[in-house]
């Protein structure tokens, strides 16, 4: 599998639609705004070598077909950070850097509006 923007330091959380999602983190020159999200497809797999499990994590590999996308663009760039599934529909980021801000993260995407929701301390 290859990624469109080679990163370390991303956060990466499964989506409802069994997709995963990449996000920020650093590139070959600087820390990313980019997100990728990445599917795959099932491929045809013998009876024989399913029953194999000392090879088990070398046959899954070889029975998926994997494809990457860009995904929405975050409003800054950040590295270190985490992301989980709040909801069907909200996924937050939290924590890492904000180089620009030399600040932490502390951002919401909400799914069905396509849109990144940024959280002040202290509101509720």
């Amino acid at each position: 599998m290859d990624l469109r923007t080679e990163r370390t330091y991303a956060a990466s959380v499964v989506m409802p639609d069994e997709t995963l999602w990449i996000l920020g983190g650093v590139g070959k020159t600087k820390v990313l705004d980019t997100t990728e999200i990445l599917s795959y497809t099932r491929l045809n797999q013998s009876k024989d070598a399913s029953n194999l499990v000392k090879y088990r994590f070398y046959i899954f590999s070889l029975s998926m077909k994997w494809s990457s996308k860009w995904g929405p663009k975050m409003p800054f760039a950040l590295l270190g950070h985490c992301a989980a599934k709040l909801s069907p529909n909200e996924l937050i980021i939290a924590g890492g850097y904000n180089a620009k801000t030399n600040d932490y993260s502390d951002l919401t995407y909400i799914l069905n509006t396509k849109t990144y929701v940024r959280y002040l301390i202290g509101n509720t």
